[in-house]
């Protein structure tokens, strides 16, 4: 079951009340896709998992002061970080990725939201709301805009922390964005280099042979982990 409930909140930007919708709790029954998109009610919930301020436009999982759990836990350093985050969102550049017409609007606020992210140096989750603008792209089938995110991902990936993505699932990861983004060539590469440094994790193993097939065929459409574990 999935509970929501409204709240009002003062954006810690600029201060503006915003009403927003929060996500009480939900459930994941089934298997993830590839990528570990969750399955059931979770996978349905994403336009609940970023705001964006009214007033000033800034996007994250949270506009209020739970935000500053995204920043360093130095005061002075969360000072200096929320100061950043106000010249990113006057800038001409983040402006454009939150208004792209072209792209949904929900994939434009998490992508605003893992621009700031990123440059204030949390890439752990600035990777993860890119993989969520993909996954917002894809239930409105704009290809453009999945592939632009999974590109924006791709590059995050590697920065992203060991406590956060061990090695297997960050190469499983990569594999999966490659053939998503049908940057096939890179993910055969990858496939080599993944069967020798995973070969001891069996299920490892049967899923990047499973990924060998559907780039073998070109297929760039989404998969669910239980498939390949049945090949």
């Amino acid at each position: 079951m999935t509970t929501l409930y409204p709240q009002v909140v003062s954006c810690v930007i600029c201060g503006a009340e915003n009403e927003c919708t929060f996500l009480g709790s939900t459930n994941s029954f089934g298997s993830p896709d590839l990528d570990y998109r969750p399955a059931g009610m979770a996978r349905y919930t994403l336009i609940y998992e970023v705001q964006t301020c009214v007033n000033c436009g800034f996007s994250a999982p949270a506009i209020s002061d739970d935000f500053k759990e995204y920043l360093t836990k130095i005061k002075t350093g969360q000072k200096e970080q929320l100061n950043k985050i106000k010249e990113i969102i006057a800038s001409k550049e983040y402006k454009e990725l939150l208004n792209n017409e072209f792209f949904p609007d929900f994939s434009n606020s998490f992508l605003a939201s893992s621009c700031i992210l990123e440059k204030i140096g949390n890439y752990n989750s600035a990777f993860f709301m890119a993989m969520k603008s993909a996954w917002i792209a894809d239930d409105n089938d704009n290809i453009n805009a999945a592939q632009y995110s999974r590109n924006k991902a791709l590059k995050l990936l590697d920065r992203t922390t060991d406590d956060f993505i061990d090695n297997s699932t960050r190469l499983l990861l990569k594999i999966e964005l490659l053939r998503r983004t049908a940057r096939f060539e890179e993910a055969e590469k990858l496939i080599n280099q993944a069967l020798i440094e995973l070969q001891s994790d069996e299920n490892a193993t049967q899923l990047i042979t499973y990924q060998n097939r559907l780039i073998y065929k070109k297929d760039t459409a989404v998969h669910k982990i239980d498939e390949g574990m049945m090949v």
